[in-house]
């Protein structure tokens, strides 16, 4: 029977090939999932992380305990042996003698060094240059030091600025380089300075030397004129580092920075028992008119 099935043709019959059909449809549809086609699944795109920005570890300028100079044998030393270690290091290790030739007398370098926690020289900087070729020479005997010992601050070694200023004298100089001298700011210290006379007696100072200045003398007249300069230890104003901030203009800081270096001496700094040079940054208020109308006054020490 079923061979004879075999030979018929469904065409004759379309009443037998709908009911084929449809059985066949019914069949499928009770198929187990496994054996039924599956639509692909695509998987998902993951999505894409912006990167993740390293922050930078915070460098402190004011720290309880300064870097220093890691002394021969490797053994930290107090703070004055350091500096003193540190500025014969540089005087023996600066090979550029001919740089020095055109100096025509002493003068000042200023350097800022940026050390890690392990003790490393991260970036050395030139605050104040003498020229490019001695700048350089300074910059590759400080790269060349074989380490350092790091900041503490709350008890921890942290990353910190330290300001390294020399007094360069010129080969032709009767005492040579070997001289290079100590020359440290300091911003703090256990007395601080104060101008003879006190407070009202620096504002006169000021009334009197200003006054000739053409007005505005302030960018901004809701802050106060900021006098920054460095006192000698002889209390004495130093020369050629006085900034002005908010001046009116370029030629107003000129102005007020050549008189403020004429300014009587003060009391210097004192730290330890000894005058050490001091960075000094006074507010001065200005009134309506432009006319100095007072000095901020530090408590007494």
């Amino acid at each position: 029977m079923q061979a004879i099935l075999l030979h018929f043709n469904l065409t004759r019959y379309p009443t037998v090939m709908r009911y084929l059909l449809l059985l066949s449809f019914l069949v499928l549809g009770h198929l187990p999932a496994s054996a039924q086609t599956a639509p692909v699944k695509r998987k998902p795109t993951p999505k894409q992380q912006a990167p993740v920005k390293q922050q930078s570890p915070k460098v402190y300028t004011y720290v309880e305990q300064p870097a220093s100079f890691l002394t021969e044998g490797g053994v930290p030393a107090l703070e004055a042996k350091a500096r003193e270690a540190l500025y014969a290091y540089l005087a023996d290790n600066f090979k550029d003698k001919e740089a020095l030739a055109a100096i025509p007398e002493y003068t000042t370098a200023l350097f800022t060094l940026t050390i890690n926690p392990a003790g490393e020289l991260v970036e050395v900087k030139t605050l104040k240059s003498i020229s490019p070729a001695i700048d350089q020479e300074f910059i590759r005997v400080f790269k060349s030091v074989p380490a350092w010992v790091p900041a503490e601050h709350n008890g921890v070694k942290v990353h910190s600025i330290l300001n390294v200023p020399v007094k360069v004298y010129p080969s032709s100089y009767d005492k040579n380089f070997k001289q290079i001298q100590e020359y440290q700011y300091y911003v703090a210290v256990e007395h601080m300075p104060s101008y003879k006379g006190g407070a009202e007696e620096l504002l006169k100072a000021l009334q009197l030397r200003f006054k000739n200045i053409p007005r505005p003398l302030v960018k901004d007249p809701a802050k106060p004129l900021i006098l920054a300069f460095n006192l000698n230890t002889d209390g004495t104003v130093l020369k050629g580092n006085t900034k002005i901030f908010n001046g009116h203009s370029r030629k107003t800081n000129e102005l007020l920075a050549s008189l403020v270096e004429k300014l009587p001496a003060f009391h210097p700094g004192i730290q330890g028992e000894r005058e050490v040079i001091m960075h000094v940054a006074i507010p001065v208020g200005v009134d309506d008119k432009g006319n100095i109308a007072w000095v901020y006054s530090p408590p007494k020490n």
